[in-house]
C-alpha cells in the first residue's frame, strides 16, 4: 500500500479486523475490534493470538486458533472459519464468527493472515430465541412473522421435511422468490447454492440441520443463485426447530449478502500486497511518531533484519541530524503533508540521502491519528545530479567559448571584411563568452590603436595575451572583470577562459597572417578538392569490390532496415528465393516469408536491432522438396539488421551420423560389457566411455578423470601389480594387459581385464595410452566354481580311500581293547584307564572317518512329509546342553509341511547347534527360530551369543578341511551346505566378532518327493 488509507479502510470495515504477519504476530487491529473488546491497540501489537493478556477467549479456543493460523501460514490454506466466544474487558462473553484468510504478495508468497471477528451475539440470541419460541409458534406466528420481517438478515423457515413455510422480505429479495410462490416448495429449489470456485452444488444447511439436529454454517466461497440467475456471495447458518419434547419440527435458515464485504476484503488484500510489494520504503506511525507497520523495502533500506526490529522506533531516529525532523513534523501538523529530501541514518549508523513523502492520517471524525511515509535512497542519484550539474555548467561555458570561436571563425571566412571591422567585431564576441558576461569588458590594442567594448575599464581583475604574427608581437588582448569574483585559476578566471584568451589571440594573429597568405590558402583549397574527388573515387571502387565479394560468396547476405524491409540481398540469395532484386527491395520480410510475423524469429530480429546483441541459430527449412539446415547470424548494422545464411546441411548430416555411430558404439560396449578408455599421459587426463562408468558404478561427476583417481578404484591388494604393469608398458612402449580386481562404492569387488597400447610422439616419448576394459567377474567366478568342484571331487576320492583304509585297523584296535578289559580282571588301575582312553579315541576316530566317508559319497535324499519344528525338537532331545548356556526356541505354529530327508536335516541341525554351543565360552544363549518366508519356502535361523567370526573367517567357512577349532577336520559345515543345496536351498552366515553368529537356512517347500 503506497498511501495513508490503510488504517482508514480497516477502521471503515463493519467487523473487527486483526492483521498478523508471516510469523503470526499482530501488526494491526481496527477500531471496531478494539471497541468490541474494550481494549487498547498496545494489548495486541507484536503479540500472537494466544499471547494476549488477559486472554480474550478460553484456552481451548486460543489453542485451536493458534494451531489453525500456524497451519495456514505453512500450507497456504486460503480460509478458516470458527464460531467462538470472546471476552471483553468487563468479562462479558461475545459470540463471534471468526474467519482467518491468508494474505499473499504478487509472487504468491504468504505475507500474513487477515483475521475477521464478526459479532454474531445478536444473531445467536435470535437463533436461540427462535428455537425457544418455536413451541409457541402457532399462538404467536403473526407476531413472530412481523419480527422476522424486521430483521436485516434474510430468513427462511421450513417444516421437518425441508419444505418452505416462511420467507422474510430480505430473503425474498435475495432469492427472487415471493413467499406466496415459495410456500411448501423444497428449500433446495428456493435456496439454490453452489461453490464459487468449483461451481458444484453445495449441501443445503437445512438438510444437515434437520438430519443431525445441529447448527450448521456454510463453507467459504458459497454463491446463491437467485430465481433470475443472479449470483450473490452469501454467509449463512442453519438451525433446527424443536418442540417441547426435543423433536425436530423444522429448520430456520439465516443468511446475508456479503458482496460489499468481499469487495472490501479483496481491496484490503490488494492494498496490502501493493504496500508490501512497493519498491519505496513504506512505513506507518502513530500520532506520536512511533513506527508500527513497515514493508520489506523499508527493512532493506534501513538495514534491519526483520520488521520487529524496525517497529517501535521513533520517526526521529531515522534522521542523521535529529533537528531535521522538527520542520517536517511541523509541516505535517500544519498542512497534512511534506515532500523533500533529508540526510538519513541506517541502523548501523551509516548515512544516505533520502527523498521522502509523508502525509498525516486522519480518522473518519477528522482526528489526527498517525503518519504515513515513503522513502527512496537517492544518494547515488544526487551524486549523479551534482556531477551532471557541474558538467552542464562546464558544457555551457565551453559552448559560449566555442560559440565565440565559431563567430570569429565565421568572421575570418567573410570576404571583403576589413581588418578594423574584424578586430572590432571580435571584441564584441568576446564579452558573452566569459563566465560572468554582465561584468566583462574587452580590449584589443593593435599597433597602438585600441578596439574595445563600450564598458571597458582597466581593473585589477584582468587577463591578457599577446597577438603574434610571423613570430612578431603586434598587439595585446585584454579581458577584465568590473567586480571581484571568487578566486579560481588566475584571479577569478577559469582555466578554460585563460585558454580561450590565448586561443583568441592566436585566432587574431592567424587572421592577420592569413590576409598575407590568401593566395596560398586558395591553392590549398584547390588541392583539397582534388583530394576529396580522389577519395570519392576510391570509396566507389571499394564499394564495388565489396559488392563483388558479397555476390561471389557462397553465403546469403541480406540487409534489412529498422522495419525489417529488404535493402540489399546478394545474388545467391536471389537464386535461393527465386526472386529478382526488384521483387525484394523495400518489401517487408513477412511478405517474402508468409507467417513470419507469428514466429519467435520476428521478435528476435527486432530485439537485435534494439539491443545491438548479435544472435546465431540453426533453422531447418524445406526447399525444392528437400530439407536444408541453415545457420543464420543476425547482427545490428547502422540503420537496421544484417543477416548471413550459411548452408550447414552436410555438416548437420555428418554430426547426426557421428551421434548415431557413437550411440551404436555405446550400445555395443554395453552388450559386450567392454568399455574403452584414453589416458593423456602428458596432462594426466583419463577419458572413459559410458560403459566403463557403468562398470565402475560411477558417474562423471564422481570421478576426477586422472590416473590416480583410477588407481583409487583398484583393489588395494592389486594396486602394486597394476602400477608395475602400467610403468612397464610406458617404459617398453609395449602392450599393457592384465586381470585385476576393482572396488565399487558399496565395497563390493569385480574382476576386470584391461588391454592397452602406448602411443608415442616423433621422439619416442609416450604421450597417450588407449585401451579397453572388460568385466570378467562372471568368468572368474565360474572358473573358481569349476576349480572348487574339481578340488572337492579329488578330495572326496582321497578321503574316501583314506576312510576305508583306516576303518579296518581301527576296528581291530577297538576289539583288542574290549577283549583286554574282559580278560584282565585284576589289572592295574592305570592300565584300565589307558584302555578306556583308547576306546574313546577309537570312537572319535571312527566319527571322523564317518564324516570323511559322508563327504566322499553323500547319500541320496529320502524325502518324506515332515514338520521341521518336530525335527528340531527331536534333535535338541539328543544334545547335552551345558549349564552355562540357555536354549530358546521360537518355532512358528504356522510353519508349512515340507518334503525333505529327516535324517540328513537332523545331521544339519546337529552340526549347527553343536557349533553354536562350542562358540559360547562363558554364559550365553542359543536361539532357534522358524518362519514361513512366503508360500514357496521356510526359514530356519540358529543364532548364538558366542565369540563370533571375522570377515576373513566367514569367507572360508564352507571350505573343506578349514577349521578354527583345536579338534576337528573342517568337514561339518561343508557337509551341512551340501545337504541344504541338495534340497535346492541355501545357507548364509552373519557374524560379528565378540557379538555372535547367525546361520540362516532357506528351504523350499514346493518340491516333489523325488527332489
Amino acid at each position: 500500500m503506497n498511501d495513508s488509507n490503510l488504517e482508514l479502510i480497516l477502521d471503515a470495515m463493519p467487523g473487527g479486523l486483526q492483521i498478523l504477519n508471516e510469523k503470526g504476530k499482530c501488526t494491526h487491529v481496527n477500531k471496531v475490534f478494539l471497541k468490541m473488546l474494550g481494549r487498547k491497540k498496545a494489548d495486541f501489537i507484536g503479540k500472537a493470538f494466544c499471547e494476549v493478556s488477559p486472554p480474550i477467549t478460553s484456552p481451548k479456543y486460543s489453542k485451536t486458533i493458534a494451531t489453525q493460523i500456524k497451519k495456514q501460514l505453512k500450507t497456504g490454506e486460503s480460509k478458516s472459519r470458527l464460531e467462538i466466544d470472546i471476552i471483553d474487558r468487563s468479562g462479558k462473553k461475545i459470540f463471534v464468527h471468526f474467519i482467518s484468510n491468508v494474505l499473499q504478495d504478487d509472487k504468491g508468497k504468504i505475507s500474513g493472515i487477515l483475521c475477521v471477528f464478526r459479532d454474531r451475539t445478536v444473531e445467536k440470541q435470535a437463533t436461540e430465541h427462535l428455537e425457544a419460541r418455536t413451541k409457541e409458534l402457532g399462538e404467536s406466528e403473526e407476531w413472530l412473522s412481523t419480527m422476522l420481517r424486521c430483521i436485516g438478515d434474510a430468513i427462511i423457515a421450513t417444516d421437518s421435511k425441508g419444505n418452505v413455510r416462511f420467507l422474510n422480505p430480505v430473503a425474498e429479495s435475495l432469492t427472487g422468490w415471493k413467499q406466496s410462490d415459495a410456500i411448501k416448495k423444497p428449500v433446495q429449489e428456493i435456496f439454490n447454492i453452489i461453490n464459487e470456485k468449483s461451481r458444484e452444488e453445495v449441501e443445503n444447511p437445512v438438510e444437515r440441520a434437520i438430519r443431525e439436529g445441529v447448527v450448521v454454517g456454510l463453507a467459504n466461497h458459497t454463491i446463491l443463485l437467485s430465481k433470475d440467475g443472479k449470483e450473490i456471495p452469501i454467509d449463512d447458518s442453519g438451525a433446527p426447530i424443536k418442540d417441547k419434547e426435543g423433536n425436530i419440527t423444522g429448520a430456520v435458515l439465516i443468511f446475508r449478502d456479503i458482496t460489499e464485504r468481499k469487495k472490501a476484503e479483496e481491496e484490503l488484500n490488494i492494498k496490502d500486497i501493493a504496500f508490501c510489494a512497493s519498491l519505496s520504503a513504506q512505513s506507518i506511525a502513530d500520532k506520536n511518531g512511533i513506527i508500527y507497520l513497515v514493508n520489506p523495502a523499508f527493512i532493506e533500506l534501513w538495514g534491519y533484519s526483520s520488521s520487529e526490529e524496525a517497529i517501535g522506533n521513533s520517526v526521529g531516529s531515522f534522521f542523521f541530524n535529529s533537528n531535521d525532523a522538527e520542520p517536517i513534523l511541523k509541516a505535517l501538523t500544519e498542512t497534512g503533508q511534506w515532500k523533500g529530501e533529508f540526510l538519513a541514518k541506517k541502523q548501523d549508523g551509516s548515512k544516505f540521502i533520502s527523498q521522502g513523502f509523508a502525509s498525516a492520517i486522519y480518522s473518519d471524525k477528522g482526528e489526527h491519528i498517525g503518519f504515513q511515509s515513503a522513502n527512496l535512497n537517492i544518494t547515488e542519484r544526487k551524486k549523479v545530479e551534482e556531477e551532471l550539474e557541474q558538467k552542464t555548467m562546464e558544457l555551457n561555458e565551453r559552448y559560449k567559448e566555442l560559440n565565440c570561436l565559431y563567430g570569429i571563425s565565421k568572421l575570418k571566412s567573410k570576404e571583403n571584411l576589413s581588418l578594423e571591422d574584424f578586430i572590432m567585431k571580435s571584441v564584441e564576441l568576446i564579452q558573452p563568452a566569459l563566465q560572468y558576461p554582465e561584468i566583462t569588458c574587452a580590449r584589443i590594442i593593435l599597433e597602438e590603436k585600441e578596439y574595445k567594448t563600450a564598458n571597458f575599464k582597466e581593473t585589477q581583475w584582468c587577463l591578457n595575451a599577446s597577438i603574434i604574427t610571423r613570430e612578431r608581437k603586434i598587439g595585446l588582448l585584454d579581458i577584465c572583470y568590473l567586480e571581484e569574483k571568487p578566486i579560481l585559476f588566475e584571479g577569478p578566471f577559469l582555466k578554460e577562459e585563460r585558454n580561450l584568451i590565448n586561443s583568441l589571440a592566436i585566432f587574431i594573429g592567424d587572421y592577420i597572417t592569413n590576409l598575407q597568405v590568401d593566395k596560398e590558402l586558395k591553392k590549398y583549397s584547390e588541392q583539397l578538392e582534388e583530394m576529396v574527388e580522389t577519395r570519392s573515387k576510391q570509396f566507389i571502387e571499394s564499394e564495388n569490390r565489396l559488392n563483388e565479394f558479397i555476390n561471389s560468396s557462397t553465403e546469403i547476405f541480406i540487409l534489412l532496415d529498422s522495419e525489417l524491409n529488404f535493402k540489399m540481398i546478394n545474388d545467391i540469395g536471389l537464386k535461393f528465393y527465386g526472386l529478382t532484386q526488384k521483387e525484394f527491395i523495400n518489401r517487408n520480410i513477412s511478405e517474402i516469408i508468409p507467417g513470419f510475423k507469428q514466429t519467435a524469429r520476428y521478435k528476435e530480429y527486432y530485439n537485435v536491432i534494439k539491443t545491438g546483441i548479435s544472435v546465431s541459430f540453426d533453422d531447418t527449412i524445406t526447399f525444392n522438396n528437400r530439407e536444408i539446415v541453415l545457420n543464420i547470424r543476425a547482427f545490428k548494422v547502422v540503420e537496421g539488421l544484417g543477416l548471413i545464411y550459411t548452408d550447414i546441411t552436410e555438416k548437420h548430416l555428418a554430426e547426426e551420423k557421428l551421434r548415431k555411430s557413437e550411440a551404436s558404439l555405446s550400445l555395443a560396449q554395453r552388450i559386450a560389457h567392454l568399455g574403452s578408455w584414453d589416458l593423456d599421459i602428458i596432462n594426466n587426463i583419463l577419458t572413459w566411455s559410458n560403459e566403463v562408468y557403468r562398470m565402475f558404478d560411477l558417474t562423471p561427476q564422481e570421478f576426477a578423470a586422472t590416473h590416480e583417481a583410477f588407481m583409487e578404484r583398484v583393489h588395494p591388494d592389486d594396486r602394486e601389480i597394476v602400477q608395475a604393469a602400467v610403468d612397464k608398458a610406458w617404459e617398453d612402449k609395449g602392450l599393457y594387459s592384465i586381470d585385476h580386481r576393482i572396488i565399487l562404492k558399496d565395497d563390493s569387488e569385480r574382476f576386470v581385464h584391461e588391454h592397452a597400447e602406448i602411443i608415442s610422439d616423433e621422439h619416442g616419448n609416450a604421450i597417450r595410452m588407449i585401451g579397453t576394459v572388460q568385466d570378467i567377474t562372471e568368468k572368474k567366478l565360474l572358473e573358481e566354481k569349476i576349480a572348487k568342484q574339481e578340488k572337492l571331487a579329488l578330495l572326496g576320492r582321497l578321503v574316501g580311500g583314506i576312510g576305508h583304509e583306516l576303518r579296518n585297523p581301527l576296528g581291530s584296535i577297538k576289539n583288542a581293547a574290549y577283549f583286554l578289559k574282559l580278560v584282565i580282571d585284576d589289572a592295574d588301575p592305570e592300565v584300565k584307564e589307558t584302555l578306556t582312553i583308547l576306546e574313546k579315541e577309537v570312537n572319535a576316530s571312527e566319527k571322523i572317518i564317518t564324516n570323511l566317508l559322508s563327504f566322499a559319497s553323500t547319500k541320496p535324499l529320502v524325502k518324506v512329509k515332515i514338520n521341521i519344528n518336530e525335527i528340531i525338537e527331536k534333535t535338541l532331545a539328543h544334545i547335552v546342553v551345558p549349564n552355562n548356556i540357555k536354549i530358546e526356541t521360537r518355532l512358528s505354529k504356522k510353519i508349512p509341511i515340507v518334503y525333505a530327508d529327516p535324517d540328513q536335516l537332523t545331521q544339519v541341525l546337529l552340526n549347527l547347534i553343536n557349533n553354536g554351543i562350542q562358540a559360547i565360552e562363558n554364559e550365553g544363549k542359543l536361539i532357534i527360530k522358524t518362519s514361513s518366508k512366503d508360500s514357496e519356502s521356510i526359514v530356519i535361523e540358529i543364532s548364538d551369543t558366542g565369540i563370533g567370526m571375522s570377515k576373513e573367517v566367514q569367507k572360508r567357512l564352507f571350505e573343506p578341511l578349514y577349521t578354527t577349532k583345536a579338534k576337528g577336520i573342517g568337514l561339518g559345515l561343508v557337509i551341512t551346505k551340501t545337504i541344504i543345496e541338495k534340497h535346492n536351498g541355501n545357507i548364509q552366515i552373519q557374524s560379528e566378532v565378540s557379538k555372535g553368529s547367525t546361520f540362516t537356512i532357506n528351504l523350499p517347500i514346493g518340491l516333489s518327493k523325488k527332489g
